[in-house]
């Protein structure tokens, strides 16, 4: 690339940011610009947009009406905590793909994920879902993006937090007590009020703050074990646990049994997916099994 032509001019030249690709083999996960978003051509084949730098690529009365949205506001800078919105990325990216493998009545489906040049943030998410739902290291999951739209450029630090994030998924730690609950944090969407769980951190122990998805404190109400997810997942009647799948879950599950396992013993407590009515944050409860009685011993002759 010469000096004088910038990134975007490159882009330009070459259609990237006008196109949009399908990263293969995720059928129905695909990679662009927010111009790409614009296309009606591209936008005639896809059932949702995932904006990930907090522009919205159209005004919502020009947006067709088979098209979801989902925006979440992410800055394209190094000190940036991206993995903070990878639940509601997530739960918005699953949910699109599962309508796209549906393909009922040749009805579009799919996601286009896009930031500005769908370089940075909008790979980032991506090589984060692939990860997530393959079991795959960072490296691998970007290899699979940059097939697919070879501009694909995360900055320094989304990519130590990938890095981050492969340690955990590929090699999770067991949580480590905590005492101090101002160290720990929950983020929340912009613009929303703190919510019930999110207000725990002030009243409740919490014992891990390590994983970059999940955290796990004490319930108040009931006094056990309680995972929530990091970030805004829509949490109605365990609905986005369902969303996310069963990968996600037994993520979940591993983080929780960390903690589950000391304060109740290994094998000796149950999850309980069932959620308040909290519109934040998904969250798991660990709950003790009730063992069924020993029978009492037959009486002698």
């Amino acid at each position: 690339m010469s000096d004088h032509r910038s990134f975007a001019d490159v882009l330009r030249s070459e259609g990237g940011l006008v196109g949009c690709s399908e990263v293969l083999p995720y059928r129905g996960l695909h990679i662009g610009s927010a111009l790409a978003a614009r296309q009606p051509t591209i936008l005639a084949r896809i059932s949702h947009i995932l904006t990930v730098n907090g522009q919205p690529p159209l005004p919502p009365v020009l947006i067709p009406a088979h098209i979801t949205c989902t925006t979440v506001d992410i800055e394209d800078d190094t000190e940036e905590d991206i993995l903070q919105f990878l639940p509601v990325c997530l739960d918005a990216i699953t949910e699109a793909r599962a309508q796209a493998l549906d393909d009922v009545g040749g009805r579009p489906g799919g996601v286009l994920v896009h930031c500005t040049l769908g370089v940075s943030r909008s790979a980032t998410i991506c090589a984060a879902y692939i990860m997530i739902t393959s079991m795959l290291p960072a490296a691998e999951a970007l290899s699979i993006v940059r097939a697919a739209r070879r501009w694909v450029r995360p900055n320094d630090g989304f990519l130590r937090q990938l890095e981050h994030l492969e340690g955990v998924i590929l090699r999770p730690a067991p949580a480590h007590p905590l005492t101090d609950p101002a160290a720990c944090y929950l983020p929340v969407r912009q613009g929303l009020p703190r919510c019930e769980l999110c207000a725990l951190r002030r009243t409740t122990t919490w014992h891990s703050h390590v994983h970059p998805l999940f955290v796990v404190v004490d319930c108040d109400s009931c006094s056990v074990p309680m995972l929530i997810v990091r970030g805004a997942v829509k949490a109605a009647h365990g609905g986005s646990w369902t969303s996310l799948g069963a990968v996600f879950q037994k993520a979940a599950l591993c983080e929780l049994s960390a903690v589950a396992d000391v304060v109740f013993g290994p094998g000796r407590w149950v999850a309980d997916w069932h959620m308040r009515s909290i519109p934040d944050h998904a969250h798991v409860h660990a709950r003790p099994r009730v063992f069924p009685p020993l029978p009492l011993p037959a009486p002698r002759l």
